[in-house]
């Protein structure tokens, strides 16, 4: 035997480096399509600290090959890394998870393999969704461990009993985190980032921002608003006068420092909704659509700081700058101001009424509307014919209404003008002082 042959001999009884592994499922069809390998972890934070995990996923490539692919048959998917897949795929925007999905039902897929279950959906929506489009083209499933044929019943019913185990595992784990979190919130002591107007002192505790500024902003706020009636009426003071409000900058470079923007509406509502500022700890709803497991339903928008719906609410916590019934009351007339309540008279708007919202009709006991036109303005009760087509019920010429009103307002009130006078030129006399203060800490 000469050399060359002896060399050819002993390369022939050296193992490949990846020897195929026959298996009774793999059929030739299978061997002439793709092999996917689908890598996901949860979070970036997962993919950050666990390395090791996505190194298993994938080395998943090398068992394709063991199992009969060549190398430029296979494909890694991994776009979905740090992507949850608690709820759907779309609200989750796992794109990877959509190529996937697209590459089975077009048929170019033989086999579909990731480290486990989870890894495809945590939800039993998403993974029947996949079983099935598996089994209409005969598209293998594996793990590290084990080939599944979704098309057999014994097989389906192992993978279907492996995403419901899934599923409730995520349930488990999400039980035990709020289980935590809710403790600790029933004591006051969850963390929670602080609206403007308050830092949290050495200790941990919530106390009221020392910058006298910030401070002079908010109080501006409140006094307005128990002047003004409404939070647009509020935000007009301040666009009139030239005031800005506080914000306090989360992100970036200048996290944590004060910078003073134009006032909003949203701004100057959560000033007065926003119970922290009350001194009252507020964490969590219940009772919303929000609340629904993921996948299961839309969400619904939220209603932001609903009493009623909030699981922990403990008074006193912490240095507020209103009382707790006084932010009670900035609350019920923030309600009146509102005109989707019947008994809400509305905030007051622009026009001569003086009865704007206040004023029923005696036949029906409609709210009756101001009407303005060139030749005379009156209430006008048509809430009748608004909603269900009937005869307009009554109207009455606002002059003559309210001449009638103010005349009977002060014959009432008369002792009292001179006194009402002096208060209100002490009132303007201090809101000066205070406009001017704000404007010189603002700039």
């Amino acid at each position: 035997m000469n050399v060359d042959t002896a060399v050819v001999t002993q390369n022939a009884a050296l193992p490949s480096l990846h020897p195929t592994v026959a298996h009774p499922k793999i059929r030739p069809r299978h061997l002439t399509r793709r092999a996917l390998i689908y890598v996901r972890q949860s979070s970036p934070t997962q993919v950050q600290r666990h390395p090791e995990s996505a190194r298993r996923q994938y080395a998943l490539a090398e068992r394709a090959q063991r199992l009969g692919w060549a190398a430029e048959q296979i494909t890694i998917i991994d776009e979905d890394q740090g992507k949850t897949a608690a709820g759907s795929a779309a609200a989750h925007g796992r794109d990877g998870f959509a190529q996937l999905a697209s590459a089975i039902g077009l048929g170019e897929v033989g086999i579909v393999l990731a480290l486990e279950v989870s890894r495809f959906a945590r939800n039993s929506a998403e993974w029947y969704r996949l079983l099935e489009l598996a089994a209409l083209d005969g598209v293998l499933i594996a793990d590290a461990d084990t080939i599944y044929d979704p098309r057999e019943f014994n097989d389906r019913l192992l993978l279907g009993l492996q995403g419901t185990i899934s599923e409730v595992e995520l349930h488990c784990i999400q039980a035990r985190l709020q289980g935590a979190i809710r403790s600790k919130a029933q004591r006051g002591e969850l963390p929670m980032r602080l609206p403007v107007g308050f830092v949290r002192g050495r200790d941990g505790h919530i106390e009221i921002d020392p910058d006298q500024e910030a401070q002079g902003a908010l109080r501006t706020v409140y006094a307005q608003f128990e002047a003004l009636g409404s939070a647009n009426a509020v935000l007009h003071f301040f666009r009139q006068h030239g005031l800005k409000i506080p914000r306090r900058t989360c992100q970036g470079a200048e996290a944590g420092e004060l910078r003073w923007v134009k006032p909003s509406y949203q701004a100057i509502h959560q000033f007065l909704v926003n119970p922290i500022y009350a001194g009252a700890y507020a964490y969590g709803q219940r009772g919303s659509q929000r609340d629904l497991p993921a996948g299961l339903g839309r969400r619904g928008p939220r209603h932001r700081f609903a009493l009623d719906e909030l699981e922990v609410l403990i008074r006193d916590h912490h240095p507020g700058y209103l009382s707790w019934e006084r932010y009670l009351a900035v609350r019920e007339l923030m309600r009146h101001n509102s005109r989707q309540f019947a008994s809400s008279p509305g905030a007051p708007q622009k026009g001569q009424a003086l009865l704007q919202g206040i004023a029923f009709c005696g036949r029906c006991g409609c709210r009756m509307k101001p009407h303005y036109n060139s030749c005379s303005s009156s209430y006008l009760c048509g809430t009748r014919r608004q909603h269900y087509g009937e005869p307009l019920c009554q109207s009455l010429t606002i002059d003559h209404v309210d001449r009638a009103v103010t005349e009977a307002f002060l014959a009432v009130v008369q002792p009292a003008e001179v006194d009402a006078l002096l208060a209100l030129s002490e009132e303007f006399d201090r809101e000066r002082v205070r406009i001017e203060r704000h404007q010189a800490g603002s700039r």
